[in-house]
């Protein structure tokens, strides 16, 4: 019985895995970040970014037909500076 629990909670997982599509932030929500934007806003506007690692932010990126990776740098909880690199 806890096998066929444990097989169950592992298909769940790997379903969900699967599922996840990479979602790209547009040029019409980067051209809204502001100098002044708090960690929180920066999140409600963007979403969750794809990899956090304390006050650096990750995030893909599609300007046109082209894939970026966009680098968001926090100091004091305030938008910091942002970087765009080809992905």
């Amino acid at each position: 019985m806890k096998s066929i629990h444990i097989c169950s909670i592992i298909t769940i997982f790997l379903l969900a895995a699967c599922g996840k599509k990479e979602s790209a932030i547009t040029e019409e929500q980067y051209e809204q970040l502001t100098d002044d934007m708090s960690m929180t806003e920066v999140e409600e506007l963007l979403g969750k970014p794809v990899e956090r690692d304390g006050n650096k932010w990750i995030y893909y990126y599609q300007k046109e037909d082209r894939k970026f990776l966009l680098t968001i740098l926090f100091a004091d909880d305030q938008l910091f500076v942002t970087s765009i690199t080809l992905r």
